[in-house]
């Protein structure tokens, strides 16, 4: 039998969910569950509460119990997904994301953090093999997913022949904004590569520079570059301040993942750091939420990326080792103090990265194929190893 009064409850927990208002939202769903414990998604999204206050292990918990009530619940064993996920236990978290999906194969959310973490951890071909013809889905979000994870794909392992992609409109928001932006970033750069088709690989030996990065790498994929070519290693949406975050080790688990797969003594490129300079997050915006002045925050987050790299690169004995800058803003009116930020963050950028015996790449004034990508003709030009 229903309680009323604990749908009402569960109804305001979830209210202060979207409002991240998480010690409601616990108040809420916990009264609600005291009156009627049967309820897998009482228990589910308290659990959601809990990890939106950092508590981890009650979190798992309440999943736990969650999966108990109902086995054919997805939603608990995607919350696992993204537990495991932040933990960087890579496998784990695969397993109940493809457990989400295969309870409910409308689960979009699920298929897009599957393929991410296998575009993350270099498993391109499996990634691959889990996109769906983006043509036989309705839905646009799913769309959007498909179509731009497999335009990446398709730019990463050819750089050529690439099929016709179809446009998706959608309005942009916390979800779709970094598929949307990959989506016209990619169009971008293939249509730059029918453009500029000798400024890519020829089929001749050409010595590898790894690049590692979110988007900013993928200029470099089969990109000629004197007697060097560029091979991408994607780890999207991670930034400098990931270095450095005691409460996320998924980034660093892909990027420790694909390092291990490096022959010793490769030419590595890290384009880490224009996320961190953007006007609507990163070091600006943690400044104005009150965590700390600007030269404190890009102290540490700079540090603590150089420091990273230092202490695990030093067993693979890189043959070059070179640290990208970040490249000039172009949003309208960024003002000064946004400006001398970027300014700021590359010279310590470039003074620890010299200190360490690496180079520095300065991308400031180089010239952007949109607002935060520059033109892959830019490297190509330069002098490499």
């Amino acid at each position: 039998m229903v309680n009323k009064e604990s749908i009402e409850l569960f109804h305001d927990g979830i209210i202060a969910l979207r409002e991240n208002n998480y010690e409601r939202a616990v108040t809420a769903l916990t009264k609600a569950i005291s009156l009627q414990d049967n309820v897998s998604n009482y228990h589910n999204n308290l659990g959601l509460a809990y990890l939106g206050q950092g508590k981890t292990e009650q979190a798992i918990k309440c999943f736990e119990k969650a999966v108990e009530l109902d086995p054919q619940n997805s939603h608990p064993y995607y919350c696992f997904g993204v537990v495991f996920q932040k933990k960087g236990a890579i496998e784990a978290s695969l397993v109940n994301y493809r457990k989400a999906f295969l309870l409910d194969s409308s689960y979009t959310d699920a298929l897009a953090n599957i393929i991410n973490i296998l575009l993350c951890s270099g498993e391109n071909d499996v990634a691959l093999s889990s996109l769906e013809p983006s043509s036989s889905s309705e839905d646009d979000w799913r769309r959007l997913i498909l179509t731009s994870n497999r335009m990446i794909i398709d730019w990463i392992n050819r750089a050529c022949d690439f099929g016709v992609y179809e446009p998706v409109s959608l309005e942009e928001n916390i979800r779709t904004k970094n598929y949307l932006m990959y989506f016209g970033y990619l169009t971008k750069l293939m249509d730059f590569y029918k453009q500029n088709r000798a400024l890519f690989n020829d089929g001749k030996r050409h010595i590898p520079i790894y690049v590692f990065g979110d988007s900013h790498s993928l200029a470099f994929s089969n990109l000629i570059m004197g007697k060097c070519v560029g091979k991408t290693e994607l780890i999207m949406g991670m930034k400098m301040w990931h270095f450095s975050s005691h409460d996320n080790h998924f980034f660093r688990a892909c990027l420790k993942a694909r390092l291990s797969k490096l022959p010793l003594h490769s030419h590595l490129l890290f384009t880490f750091g224009e996320i961190d300079c953007r006007p609507d997050e990163g070091i600006w915006i943690a400044c104005q939420n009150g965590k700390g002045s600007l030269s404190e925050l890009i102290f540490s987050t700079v540090t603590n990326y150089i420091s990273w790299l230092k202490d695990h690169l030093a067993s693979s004995v890189p043959a070059s080792l070179t640290i990208q800058g970040v490249p000039a803003p172009t949003y309208q009116n960024p003002g000064a103090d946004f400006i001398d930020m970027v300014k700021n963050v590359n010279s310590l950028l470039q003074e620890q990265a010299l200190n360490n015996g690496w180079r520095f790449l300065d991308v400031y004034d180089a010239p952007h194929i949109d607002d935060h990508h520059i033109l892959p003709s830019f490297y190509s030009a330069l002098h490499w190893a």
